[in-house]
């Protein structure tokens, strides 16, 4: 009998396992196989139950940039090179996240700068099930060098290095990505049925899961049909019969879009592979002009997407940093209500600060008004690791711009405070890669006051310490402020001293 001995493919040369947490290790055998799996002294064993699949569970492990070998043995041996020790984080959402370095502003620079080979990363390929999948999530670990960065995800590789650098550890990136996807496909069928809000999407994932068993079985039948005229045909000879078309798996007929198809074949192949957290870069093809969330499900979504993955790992509320959606388009610029199109899903996203354990990197300061893929993912990277470094790691570093936290009418005037301004609030300019500028003599735009008849006008805004005052003559008794709540607010941004900007936002529910 030929080995059956096989590991998930997200294992593999230049691999980087994750430090401090105990490390699963799966697979499959011949049923009733004894299987060893050995790394870095430790030694742990099991047997291939039934079905073939066997699993353990390393002891944590301290990080180790020396390249060492995973070693697994049974009915055969299975050798994983160039393994490293340290942080792996999963990577995904949409083109913004699959971006790759290539696609970057400053590529020549960035690939010279590449010699990083503690950097490593996974890409899984971009396929949807119908059902879930075990495995098939991706090819090979890419060694960080100036030859194979340009094809790393870009928000993952500046997010990576600032990492490596900062904690002189390996970092190890799993990009599960797919461009142009919505939320619903990448969460779990459990996730949907832990938020009462989304019982609708629930019960469709339940029917679609149902379906595809279905479309399994009836296939199923179709192939043990056709196995004996296949028999009968190389017996005598002749033409052999067609083959049963599969029922989408690995997912190639099935609509991917639906709730959990890619969750299906790339994200629960990758589970339980330890891992740090997750970074997400995902909302624009949830945008509320196509009809999409404009009941305002967006945020009670992420909470099903976090929920069913922290679940799916089994690792408890593990870190999990996203980014809001940059500037883009130029849509009503003379309209100081705003709320149109991306503005709303950017107030869902500020709103997912609540879900425990999360961080939101702001990049309202650095879209491009002519390109749904802004190129400057230095700082979306950069402002990502900030969260990690202050919350996971015990630096001392700002990790965030100025959040809205309430305010006050004084004198026909709206105060307005804000959390993570304890340096002190300022306007200021940000070019390309360049340091935010202070303008010190600048007027903040974008910010919007009305009175009790809810009608918005564009407002003048005095800056006070760590908070602002904000009015307008054509407003006497303001009730609501509203700042950078439109598709593309350019111009000057409100930051922090610290240089990090301020998240849109409103105080009203109107």
């Amino acid at each position: 009998m030929s080995s059956a001995l096989r590991l998930p493919s997200v294992f593999g040369d230049g691999m980087v396992l994750q430090r401090d947490i105990p490390v699963p290790v799966w697979g499959w055998a011949n049923p009733g196989t004894k299987v060893a799996v050995a790394f870095s002294g430790q030694e742990r064993n099991a047997v291939a139950d039934e079905l073939g699949e066997w699993s353990i569970k390393l002891a944590p492990l301290a990080a180790c940039k020396e390249p060492r070998e995973l070693r697994v043995s049974g009915d055969g041996e299975l050798v994983c090179k160039n393994v490293l020790v340290g942080e792996v984080w999963l990577c995904s959402g949409q083109s913004n996240m699959a971006a790759v370095v290539n696609e970057c502003l400053n590529l020549q620079a960035e690939r010279a700068g590449a010699d990083l080979p503690t950097i490593r990363h996974f890409t899984a390929n971009r396929l949807y099930s119908v059902l879930p999948l075990t495995d098939g999530a991706g090819p090979l670990w890419d060694v960080c060098s100036p030859d194979t960065v340009p094809w790393f995800s870009g928000v993952g590789f500046f997010f990576a290095r600032e990492l490596a650098a900062r904690l002189d550890v390996p970092v190890g990136l799993l990009n599960s990505s797919y461009g142009a996807t919505r939320i619903e496909p990448w969460i779990t069928k459990e996730g949907f049925h832990l938020v009462p809000e989304l019982a609708d999407l629930a019960r469709q994932a339940d029917d679609l899961e149902e379906s595809g068993a279905r479309k399994y079985a009836e296939y199923l039948q179709r192939l043990k049909a056709w196995l004996p005229k296949v028999e009968r045909a190389l017996v005598d000879r002749r033409p052999l019969p067609e083959q049963p078309l599969s029922p989408g798996a690995p997912g190639y007929v099935e609509e991917r879009q639906e709730p959990a198809r890619l969750h299906n074949a790339m994200i629960h192949p990758l589970a339980p592979f330890a891992i740090r957290g997750a970074l997400w870069y995902q909302g624009e093809s949830n945008n509320p002009i196509y009809g999409l969330d404009n009941n305002g499900l967006y945020y009670h979504k992420m909470r099903a997407l976090i929920g069913g993955w922290r679940k799916l790992w089994g690792q408890g509320d593990f870190p999990f940093y996203y980014v809001q959606l940059a500037n883009f388009n130029r849509l009503s610029l003379d309209n100081p209500e705003g709320g149109e199109e991306w503005a709303a899903l950017r107030e869902a996203q500020l709103r997912a600060l609540a879900i425990p354990n999360t961080g939101m990197a702001v990049s309202i300061d650095i879209g491009d008004a002519d390109d749904i893929h802004p190129k400057n993912k230095q700082d979306v990277g950069h402002r990502l690791a900030l969260w990690a470094l202050a919350k996971d790691f015990g630096e001392s570093v700002a990790f965030s711009g100025p959040l809205y936290q309430g305010h006050t009418v004084e004198d026909g005037r709206i105060r307005v405070a804000f959390a993570h301004a304890s340096s002190g609030l300022m306007a200021g300019e940000k070019r390309g890669l360049e340091p935010v500028k202070e303008i010190s003599d600048g007027k903040l735009a974008w910010f919007a006051i009305a009175g009790e008849d809810r009608n918005w006008f564009w407002a003048d805004v005095a800056i006070d310490g760590q908070t602002l005052l904000v009015s307008s003559p054509r407003v006497r008794n303001p009730v609501a402020v509203r700042y950078a709540y439109v598709m593309n607010p350019e111009g000057l941004h409100l930051y922090n001293r610290d240089g990090l900007p301020a998240s849109p936002f409103r105080s009203d529910a109107w």
